[in-house]
């Protein structure tokens, strides 16, 4: 995510007294340095899914939308403007200031041939699904993509080579057309997997006539010292506010791309630097090391071991991307009675379990969605998500349930099995009915159950944000055409979906909070926990400027460093 420019590092001017005043050259400031597990993996946008590699791709590339810090409304970034009147077909119109590393410009050609190159069956991009129906559902799409055939291998013959539903209208605007409505389109367009790709790039990563294949050189996926080149920049030639420099081996060094529209503020360099894992970089944490780790290692949550490991006022908590919940097996006769399901709910006290279960690393659900997606405020749980033990027994016995066990299921591994236990204990105390946690040792199996519909109590689900707008939960969780694990059919929540996509977004909005009281009345899921994000940062940071993006990464180029404090002699 690109911000609001940092905050400018001042140094004094020394006056020395008996003789002409002199201006001594001001110091550079030293790099801002980031931890990172990244190990030299592709940095093409398309290809990144990691979010150690997202997070440096965010901080070398502009992508047409970011995301406002406050709401995660989309901001206009290398777009000056993105309209539709039906929400499936769109205009953008790029501005004409921003350019590539390489001094190129950046043209709606250069968007298109990126997309349709992630879009790709011979690609085989794990982005690819970005451009379907599962998220954007550009028109071609299935034309394009291909097929995975039973034994694993992709069938990409005879396939086109461009999305039908991409269109170029001049250097500075393109066309995308739509199979459905969506009027949340520019929330999806700021994920880094559609950043544009330079021509150099571009021609490099075309397959080759002779193997047909889709393979990158290696220039282009990882930036390794070269003889001929001291400070290899083809490995990821973005157009965000900083350039890569090189990569030492221990560390990715990046300088501050000076041709970028705007780079008031933007310290000189940030350097990543590496760690074979968390741990590692948390044992190394110190002034002199690093200004931020973007994770703590969960073995230091425990007994708040992380916020005690830094002076005070350099540790805290950000709201993650992730949504847990225990979605109701609708297609069970017993999980049909609303009053069930809402006794359940209100059953269980998520502030204690996050208390208990998490050390307070998590925060008990109060809304549909993820907080980080734009509109998600207004979509809170209520009685769905609510702790009123009075009221659970009263829906209970109004239910008429017979109180046989119900059992809470879960796959291993997870992270799952201390809370869902606490969970059923809550459930036993508030409605006396046995409850009992039922592990998964497949994961696979676990999966399998969920997607035949095979489950006979409530089990575990989580969601991180695909694109951060709550409408990208609410339907796609609990529609028709979604994916929708628990079978919902809910008739007036689907018409208030369906009407919410043929409004501009704005106008969207009380349609999407209509949408969640409906699932407060009759919900196919209660949410538990949000997900939290621990960091520590060094003293020079300001520590409101510690944000993530929506996607959950680090907003490298939002960090904002203390004024230096001017010197007298």
């Amino acid at each position: 995510m690109i911000r609001s420019s940092l905050a400018a590092v001042s140094v004094g001017i020394v006056a020395f007294t008996g003789c002409a005043a002199q201006e001594e050259p001001a110091p550079e400031p030293s790099p801002l340095t980031v931890a990172t597990t990244y190990r030299d993996g592709s940095l093409i946008p398309g290809m990144v899914t990691d979010a150690e590699s997202a997070t440096i791709v965010n901080t070398l590339y502009t992508p047409l939308v970011t995301y406002d810090a406050a709401t995660s409304a989309p901001v206009m970034a290398n777009a000056a403007e993105i309209t539709s009147e039906d929400n499936i077909t769109w205009k953008v119109q790029l501005r004409p200031d921003f350019s590539f590393h390489d001094g190129t410009p950046v043209l709606a050609a250069n968007y298109l041939q990126s997309w349709n190159w992630v879009a790709r069956c011979e690609t085989d991009s794990p982005n690819q699904y970005y451009l379907g129906p599962s998220v954007m559902n550009v028109q071609g799409y299935g034309d394009v993509s291909g097929k995975t055939k039973a034994d694993g291998t992709r069938d990409c013959a005879g396939l086109d080579r461009s999305l039908r539903g991409l269109t170029v209208l001049d250097d500075y605007s393109f066309r995308i057309t739509l199979n459905d409505p969506q009027p949340a389109l520019p929330s999806m367009l700021g994920h880094w997997a559609l950043s544009p790709m330079s021509d150099q790039t571009l021609a490099a990563l075309q397959p080759s006539q002779n193997s047909g294949g889709g393979a990158a050189p290696v220039a282009l996926t990882q930036a390794s010292p070269s003889p001929s080149q001291e400070d290899p920049t083809d490995a990821a030639t973005g157009n965000g506010p900083y350039r890569l420099a090189r990569d030492t081996g221990s560390d990715l060094q990046l300088e501050r791309y000076e041709d970028y529209p705007d780079t008031s503020g933007l310290p000189a360099a940030v350097t990543f630097n590496k760690y074979a894992n968390l741990t590692q970089a948390y044992d190394s944490f110190g002034p002199d090391e690093l200004d931020v780790l973007p994770q703590v290692p969960v073995s230091a949550l425990s007994e708040g071991q992380w916020q005690q490991h830094v002076p005070e006022g350099q540790s805290g908590q950000r709201p993650g991307d992730t949504l847990t919940s225990l979605t109701f097996p609708m297609y069970e006769a017993r999980y049909q009675s609303t009053d069930l399901r809402l006794a359940l709910a209100a059953a269980i006290d998520r502030g204690a379990i996050a208390a208990n279960a998490f050390a307070d690393t998590r925060q008990g659900a109060q809304l549909w969605a993820p907080e980080p997606a734009f509109g998600a405020s207004g979509a809170t749980c209520e009685q769905a998500c609510g702790y009123d033990a009075a009221r659970a027994r009263q829906l209970f016995a109004q239910s008429k349930d017979v109180g046989e066990p119900i059992t809470i299921a879960f796959n291993k591994g997870g992270g799952h099995s201390d809370w869902v236990a606490q969970a059923c204990e809550w459930i036993t105390d508030a409605i006396d009915v046995p409850c009992e946690a039922n592990e998964y040792q497949d994961s696979d199996a676990f999966f399998a159950d969920v997607e035949d519909k095979k489950m006979t109590g409530p089990f575990v689900t989580s969601w991180k944000l695909e694109y951060p707008d709550v409408a990208g939960f609410l339907g796609p969780l609990y529609g028709s055409g979604g994916v929708n694990d628990g079978g919902y059919e809910n008739e007036a929540f689907l018409n208030l979906i369906d009407e919410a996509a043929l409004l501009p977004r704005d106008q969207a909005q009380a349609k999407y909070e209509d949408a969640a009281r409906q699932l407060n009345s009759d919900p196919p899921a209660t949410p538990t926990f949000l997900s939290d994000r621990q960091l520590l940062w060094s003293s020079r940071i300001v520590a409101d400027s510690v944000r993530l993006t929506p996607f959950g990464l680090l907003d490298v180029t939002g960090l904002q460093t203390e004024a230096a404090t001017p010197s007298a002699g």
